[in-house]
Order: structure tokens, then sequence, then C-alpha cells
């Protein structure tokens, strides 16, 4: 079902830290700048200010620039500024240390019902109900709702296999680092949203979406937020 997608449009946590004060600094800056600036040079400053918000508005142009943000350039930039800020944002005893970084999926499928219906051709579009793409949805044998991921190139990874565990450790295994590893307790899990591992890219919130056999990625749209 190609053009579902999931209803929650609610905000969720991503990497990067940016806040209003972060703009706010970053705009400081040209606006001290310019009164400094010769005369002369006023112009070429001014003009493309003045030019850029009707190009930006403009019909023909707003769908790519409303797609920029999303484009495989930006995104693989956002995920580079995102771990120098959150590096930098540790502690000094932290930031002397090895860092390293782990990651786990989480998988969720289209409740059947709805996935069974065929697409009808209108005008109006009809939000899916929530609860539509869940966990409890996924077949028996499939992946499992959580999945750690695992260094597809070498196979490394700093999680500790569930062959390691020892007696009576049970479920607190899952989330085990390898020795002499540790989770920062500063640190929380957060969302990749920039999903640069998907070469079909992600939605703004994090989720890739592939077919019914989670063999080929399909690119999100915004045409697949809702049932037609």
């Amino acid at each position: 079902m190609t053009y579902l997608t999931s209803p929650f449009t609610t905000p969720t946590p991503t990497s990067f830290p940016l806040t209003q004060t972060h703009l706010i600094l970053s705009l400081l800056p040209p606006a001290l700048l310019l009164p400094l600036l010769p005369a002369s040079l006023l112009p070429f400053v001014l003009l493309p200010l003045g030019i850029a918000p009707p190009l930006i508005f403009h019909p023909n142009l707003t769908t790519a620039a409303i797609a920029l943000p999303r484009h495989p350039a930006i995104l693989k930039t956002r995920a580079i500024l995102e771990n120098l800020a959150l590096t930098d944002a540790l502690t000094d005893d932290v930031g002397r240390k090895d860092i390293g970084r782990v990651e786990v999926w989480e998988n969720e499928r289209l409740d059947p019902s709805i996935a069974s219906k065929p697409p009808v051709s209108t005008s109006s579009v009809q939000p899916l109900p929530g609860g539509a793409w869940s966990s409890r949805h996924l077949r028996g044998g499939e992946r499992a709702p959580w999945v750690k991921v695992i260094n597809p190139d070498n196979g490394n990874s700093l999680w500790r296999s569930s062959e390691e565990a020892g007696a009576g450790e049970g479920e607190k295994i899952v989330l085990a680092l390898e020795e002499r590893w540790a989770f920062i307790t500063s640190e929380d899990w957060r969302v990749d949203v920039c999903g640069i591992w998907s070469g079909a890219g992600t939605d703004e919130d994090g989720w890739a979406y592939s077919d019914d056999s989670w063999q080929v990625s399909e690119a999100p749209s915004e045409s697949r937020r809702a049932m037609a």
C-alpha cells in the first residue's frame, strides 16, 4: 500500500539540539556587521534579500523549496552537525573517553484490515485512524518490534549478544553493552530524522517504508500520509 503512511505527526525528539537561542545568535553577526559595510556594497547585499522572498514563494518553486530540507545533501550535512553538536555538549570527563554509538530500529506494520482495502480515487483525503500503524500488527516469525542495529559493513556492534548473557540475567541483556562500555547517563535516546542510512530516505519523523515483504524500500511522500 504505497499511498499509506503513519498519521502520527506529533513532534518527536530529534537529534539536533537547535533552540530559538541558537537562531537568534546566528542572526546577530549579520545584524552587527551590516552598518559597517561600505555603502557601495549595500545594494549587492540588500538586492538578494529583496528578491529571495518572491522567488521562494513562487508557485513553481514552492514544491522544491519545501522538499529542500529533505534533500540528501542537506540531511547528510545536518547529521554531521548533529554529531559535532552532541559531542561538544558532553562533559569533559566523558569527552576524553572513547565514544561509540548504538542504534535500534522500531518496526510497525499497517493494520491488515486497512491494508486490504483498495485505494479509492476521490478528491477528499481521509487520515488513517489512530493505531493503524502499530507493532501489534506484525506477523509471527517476522521482525521484532525493536531490533538492535549491527554495522552491515563489518558486523561490528557495541551491543552485547544474547549468547553472552549470564545465568538469571534474562531480559536485562536486551540492551546490554559489551564489556568496558556503558551508557552515558546524561544522554537519552534520540530519533534519527535524517535517515541517511536509508537509500530511499525517511519521512520527517524518521520512518522508512517498504513493501509487504520488507525487501523493497519506498520513498516517503506527502500523499502517503493518508488514505485516499
